[in-house]
């Protein structure tokens, strides 16, 4: 379709590198490579602070980012990118990610399993095999209250509300992170998150 109507096609990819269940999948721009751009982040395999990107597409495209770039912010810190420079051209960096992979999988593991004892069957869990992330799909519900509900019991979830551009349309649902809190502490959040939706 990119190529019948000539537009582009902008893959969003931070967390390709982050898969822990089954095979790399090619990335959609591949079947399209004249008509696509591909964004990538740094700070999901690095370190969150770096804040740091890449933007591979045709080089006109990358000349118009880079004079949008310079009116932003000049360009990203000198410093940082030789931060990064220096962790990516590490001999150990496969071996990081690899560990990242398996940390991350493990914490994954643990939020299923005691969304399963927790929410289920009343919620949906959907399954992933990588990335950062869990879309619980709840009753229907004001989300925004839920979510701030759970905040007040010290639980920080993202409503379904903010990814939609039309909030009519939305469905009632959280996204839920495992990578920032260890097994037991993800337990701990799940208990008081399932304490908020079935009060």
């Amino acid at each position: 379709m990119c190529q019948r109507y000539n537009v582009t096609l902008i893959e969003d990819v931070p967390y390709r590198e982050l898969r822990f269940n089954g095979s790399s999948l090619p990335l959609v721009s591949s079947f399209c490579p004249e008509h696509s751009m591909v964004l990538r982040s740094y700070s999901k395999i690095a370190t969150p602070g770096i804040r740091l990107g890449l933007v591979t597409a045709k080089a006109k495209w990358i000349a118009q980012l880079n004079t949008v770039k310079q009116v932003s912010d000049l360009h990203s810190s000198i410093p940082m990118q030789a931060v990064l420079l220096d962790l990516l051209q590490h001999n150990e960096f496969d071996q990081h990610l690899a560990k990242l992979r398996q940390v991350y999988y493990v914490r994954y593991k643990a939020l299923i399993q005691q969304l399963s004892i927790y929410l289920q069957p009343q919620c949906h869990i959907n399954t992933v095999d990588g990335g950062m992330f869990v879309w619980l799909t709840l009753p229907e519900c004001d989300v925004d209250a839920l979510a701030k509900s759970a905040l007040e019991n010290g639980v920080a979830v993202v409503p379904s509300s903010v990814f939609y551009h039309d909030r009519t349309c939305q469905t009632s649902a959280l996204r839920l992170n495992f990578t920032n809190a260890n097994t037991e502490s993800l337990g701990v959040a799940v208990e008081r998150l399932a304490a908020v939706i079935n009060n």
